[in-house]
């Protein structure tokens, strides 16, 4: 069920009545997938990228980060205020918790939760990285904080825990520069770094044993979803909430 702040919407009676932009949003769907794999291809031939603007080059990616997304559904298939509040701005929040001012690029990436196969791993996601790690070869040094990185010239060295080193003939800093309190000696950067302001979005979900149908305002004894999304309307003090199986 989807929550609009005054109740359950009738999204269903929605997506009926409006076939042909249901129709446009599973095109865009597509066509951005087949970009996103054209991506993936391009990056597998040409290599590494060193700028984010490189990364976007490929598949044609750069098209969804200059616009916003509530825009693009606009422009594109023509969708309406009720629609995207209703239908697009619920996924949104429970994916990223931001308004419909995003990116068009992370509003399609959140849509792909609905027009995607659900994929997960055996034994629960947390598998991924671990079989990454294993099949990598390499140590892994999980919850240890670097302290300085320094250049001799010829190799870096990664101070830890204090008193403990690590040489290497390359570093990945895979974390916002801004968030990691790492101090850099005899360090030179390519060019110049911009500090950017983070924001903390936070998708609260709750989930429970079931749902009380007075706390939707709604009389004892009345059906409410199992699982219960809501739209920037919503005054609820949760993003999305479900029964616990």
């Amino acid at each position: 069920g989807i929550w609009d702040g005054d109740g359950f919407a009738a999204f269903q009676k929605l997506v009926l009545q409006s076939p042909k932009v249901d129709a446009c949003m599973s095109r865009e769907i597509q066509t951005f997938i087949a970009n996103l794999n054209e991506n993936y291809a391009e990056r597998e031939t040409e290599g590494s990228f060193t700028t984010i603007n490189e990364f976007l080059s490929y598949g044609n990616l750069t098209y969804y980060s200059l616009q916003e997304f509530e825009s693009f559904l606009i422009q594109q298939c023509n969708a309406t205020e009720e629609y995207r509040d209703t239908l697009v701005a619920p996924i949104v929040r429970a994916i990223y918790d931001q308004p419909m001012n995003l990116t068009s690029f992370a509003g399609e990436v959140s849509l792909l939760a609905i027009f995607t196969p659900a994929m997960w791993a055996a034994n629960g996601n947390s598998q991924l990285p671990k079989q990454m790690f294993i099949k990598s070869n390499s140590l892994v040094h999980l919850n240890t904080k670097i302290d300085t990185v320094s250049w001799n010239g010829e190799k870096f060295t990664l101070t830890y825990n204090g008193t403990s080193t690590h040489t290497s003939d390359y570093l990945v800093l895979a974390a916002p520069i801004e968030k990691v309190d790492i101090e850099f000696e005899n360090v030179t950067f390519t060019q110049s770094i911009t500090y950017r302001n983070f924001v903390h979005c936070y998708v609260t979900h709750v989930q429970a044993q079931g749902m009380n149908p007075e706390y939707f305002g709604l009389p004892a004894g009345s059906e409410v979803p199992d699982s219960v999304l809501t739209t920037p309307n919503s005054q609820l003090p949760f993003t999305i909430a479900s029964i616990s199986m």
